[in-house]
């Protein structure tokens, strides 16, 4: 006789149609060549420049852990699996990372797909969950650009889905360990990633337990007593393990990220003493994280277009989410599987992350971005909320338009969404592209200058292409950007630095008197007259 516990997951159709997730995969073939033909491949931005730079020592050296140049602390698998691509393929590092890596987004898509099928319980709303996350610009940037994320997140989706599916199946003893032994896996291969990402989504496992663990004390939460005192304790406390095997034996970098939560906690500390007028051990230096926004878009009106579908998700999501919370809470009527009251726990939990992050921010620690880095986080759980309901939406009449409608508004958010991921330079303030001359005036530059000072634009645009294409200077210049310093003395002026000045509306450097020393056609090297003797 079956059981109410035998019946909380709904089985999963055996035949599945490959259009369900083969139509998410060509969205997102169709976002990477764009991302990559837009700029002709000739883009750069700063984390990705880094993991360049640190991919370029790796594969250099043999090791692990190199004995000089840049080394990335937080972890390693991301470099190793670019090695392995490059000894495979004979690439080029710029290659992999400039026309490579944005196509291999697409990874992310099959298991988002088999995850958002085990949430909602449906093959639909898998597509749809796996549409509306190709819908959100913060992460569609995330793993367009080529840093560990990609893997990052794909790796977090394995973990949700092997827990999850995990759930069901602890009445099969052989399914259960291979699920079990798997979850560890890529829980590990997680860490190695990013170590900082890794703690975060421990940290979301730590709610979700304490919160099934208050549930059931309302005995709100009977169907799973099993799970909420046993599996998500065993499974925090065994990564928690893994974290800590990773960071002091393993990758011995990773120690960084000891003194970086530190540091972070020390901040948070000091802002909230400074705002109650007690004393500190660290200086508060609160900062404005949203202060970006302005200088990367025209106005807020074109950066709220672009960004919409943030706020549509985050909204809807929230309502559904709350709901959900009163009928379980309130009226203690659960949701009908384990798959979807672990869903909820999830959304809590990185809701609660993405609240702590915004104090985070304003406390000035780990850069102010802390937003963006959960906020993708919680997009892979929100999107789940918002894809179940409406597959559960059953309206009386006009199916065909709603559906209809809403294919609509998804291809038109992606669209947006798109466009912002990529910096579309007709809307943003923020350009990423480059073009070939002005790299070749910095080489020339970097070839027969010494030890000097070289102005190159309002940001980090050129340098972070020079680092993508040819690594630091060889001969100890300096790549300056933003404002000019006393000391710099050769200036790079472009087609594409003159458009941007028009743009941000901000004058180029004056230079009255500097003689100029190398033009190309597209891009000048101007250098100003001597002062002293010892200027170089």
């Amino acid at each position: 006789m079956a059981t109410q516990s035998d019946n909380l997951q709904p089985p999963v159709p055996a035949r599945v149609s490959a259009w369900f997730w083969l139509t998410p995969m060509l969205a997102m073939v169709v976002v990477g060549l764009y991302s990559v033909l837009r700029y002709n491949g000739n883009w750069a931005e700063n984390d990705s420049a880094i993991f360049t730079q640190t991919l370029r020592v790796f594969t250099n050296s043999g090791q692990l852990v190199p004995d000089k140049g840049m080394v990335y602390p937080n972890g390693f698998a991301f470099q190793s699996i670019s090695t392995v691509i490059l000894a495979l393929t004979g690439l080029e590092i710029q290659d992999l990372q400039q026309h490579i890596y944005p196509l291999l987004a697409l990874v992310v898509v099959v298991p988002a797909w088999v995850t958002y099928r085990t949430l909602t319980d449906s093959n639909r709303g898998a597509t749809l969950a796996v549409a509306l996350l190709l819908t959100q610009p913060e992460f569609l940037f995330v793993i367009l650009r080529s840093s560990h994320e990609k893997f990052t997140r794909t790796l977090m989706l394995l973990c949700i889905f092997l827990l999850v599916h995990s759930a069901t199946m602890h009445k099969k003893a052989v399914p259960f360990a291979i699920h079990v032994v798997l979850f560890y896996l890529m829980a590990f291969a997680l860490i190695s990633s990013n170590n900082l990402l890794g703690q975060s989504f421990i940290f979301s496992l730590t709610m979700a337990m304490g919160m099934s663990w208050l549930l059931q004390r309302r005995n709100a939460y009977q169907n799973v007593r099993d799970l909420a005192n046993k599996r998500l304790l065993q499974v925090t406390i065994t990564c928690m393990a893994l974290v800590y095997l990773a960071t002091f034996y393993i990758y011995p970098p990773a120690k960084h990220d000891v003194l970086i939560l530190e540091d972070t906690w020390l901040r948070v500390e000091a802002l909230v003493f400074a705002e109650q007028g007690q004393p500190s051990e660290v200086p508060a230096t609160p900062t404005d994280p949203y202060a970006y926004v302005t200088a990367t878009w025209p106005n807020l009106p074109v950066y709220f277009t672009v960004s919409i579908a943030n706020w549509i998700i985050l909204i809807f999501s929230f309502v559904l989410w709350a709901w959900q919370g009163w009928r379980w809470i309130i009226q203690n009527q659960p949701p009908k599987s384990q798959a979807r009251q672990l869903l909820w726990l999830f959304y809590l939990a990185l809701g609660v992350e993405g609240a702590l992050s915004v104090i985070v921010d304003i406390s000035g620690a780990l850069g102010s971005n802390l937003q963006q880095r959960i906020f993708p986080s919680f997009s892979m759980i929100a999107v789940a909320i918002v894809a179940g309901a409406i597959t559960q939406w059953r309206p009386q009449f006009g199916i065909a338009l709603l559906n209809r409608a809403l294919v609509a508004v998804i291809v038109i958010l992606g669209a947006l969404a798109m466009i912002k991921a990529t910096n579309e330079p007709l809307l943003s303030n923020k350009w990423i592209f480059y073009h070939d001359n002005e790299i070749t005036a910095m080489r020339w530059a970097d070839d027969h200058l010494r030890e000097s000072q070289i102005w190159t634009g309002f940001d980090e645009r050129l340098f972070t292409a020079y680092i993508t294409n040819y690594g630091p200077s060889q001969y100890r210049n300096a790549f300056v950007r933003q404002r000019v310093k006393a000391t710099t003395r050769v200036f790079l002026i472009s087609d594409v630095t003159r458009l941007r000045s028009n743009r941000l509306e901000t004058p180029l450097p004056s230079l009255p008197d500097a003689f100029r020393i190398y033009d190309n056609g597209e891009a000048e090297l101007y250098r100003l007259r001597l002062q002293t003797p010892d200027q170089r």
